[in-house]
């Protein structure tokens, strides 16, 4: 998969090509044989008025736009064409890593990004939505009224949560699950290329790096002993602290939510679904070890 994937990359850009429509397909099609994903995307469009590339798990759609991957890249290197191949690259790893997700639930899997994000989205369907219209005009006008109200507030909390979700979209459980893996799934593409003649390819890489810690970094905050957890406090954020306290690891006692989350995730774990780190772990931030102090090393010499 990776050495199909950085062919593409490495023939469009030392003939001078943009990614395009069969550039996209190509990648998708590999990481979908790769990870057996067939079936979990039946239609793929390109809107390119739609901010960003989405998946819809329900519809099994997937949209992409290129202006947006294109926008998304600082074009600071004298290579563009490079950057915006990987740029797009790395959507289309981000979007379908919530492919692998949705393969993984739908198969029964239940790991701990897939308990917490449902638990941001569980919200019971209002009786309104449901009870068949005899019944309802049974009711008296103040049952009736109740209810409307109840259809009113479930509104308002989707709303409220699709607010959240733009304004913390990094600190949500399945995209820091897929901002990381796609900086990974990108990495193993620079492997590849790395013996290649592209122009800037290891300052890319450098610039990328950057970019992936600090997808690790983002939600966490630390008062020098230890640190939040981001997708925790996600989870408070969208309403839904009565549920989050059955995940047995949770405890609001900070030192102790570390202790818990040492005993069963490793510090990728933790770091990928956002769990809570003690101070040291967070200053040393790191994936087994720091690609980016690894790499920068490398650079510099």
């Amino acid at each position: 998969m990776y050495e199909e994937i950085a062919k593409l990359v490495f023939d469009y850009t030392i003939n001078n090509l943009y990614a395009d429509k069969y550039f996209i397909h190509r990648v998708i099609d590999a990481v979908m044989t790769e990870r057996k994903l067939d079936g979990y995307i039946i239609d793929i469009t390109y809107n390119n008025d739609i901010d960003g590339c989405l998946y819809n798990p329900i519809e099994k759609h997937l949209n992409i736009s290129l202006k947006e991957c294109f926008k998304g890249n600082k074009f600071i290197f004298s290579n563009k064409i490079l950057i915006s191949n990987l740029t797009v690259v790395l959507s289309i790893f981000h979007e379908l890593d919530h492919t692998l997700l949705a393969k993984e639930e739908k198969e029964g899997m239940n790991t701990l990004d897939i308990q917490l994000t449902n638990m941001i989205y569980d919200i019971a369907d209002p009786k309104i939505l449901t009870m068949p219209d005899e019944e309802f005009d049974k009711l008296s006008e103040k049952e009736q009224n109740e209810m409307r109200k109840e259809l009113i507030s479930s509104v308002l909390k989707i709303g409220r949560r699709g607010c959240l979700y733009n304004a913390h979209n990094d600190m949500a459980p399945h995209e820091r699950r897929a901002n990381i893996n796609s900086y990974i799934d990108l990495d193993a593409v620079f492997n590849i290329l790395s013996s290649t003649s592209l122009k800037d390819l290891d300052k890319v890489r450098l610039f990328e790096l950057k970019h992936f810690l600090k997808k690790c970094k983002y939600g966490y905050k630390t008062d020098g002993v230890v640190t939040n957890a981001p997708s925790f406090r996600y989870v408070e954020l969208a309403g839904n602290i009565k549920k989050l306290k059955t995940i047995d690891i949770y405890t609001p006692d900070r030192k102790q939510a570390v202790l818990n989350a040492k005993e069963r995730y490793s510090l990728r774990e933790r770091l990928l679904y956002g769990l809570p780190l003690n101070d040291k772990e967070f200053h040393d931030i790191n994936m087994e070890s720091n690609p980016y102090n690894i790499f920068q090393k490398k650079y510099k010499k």
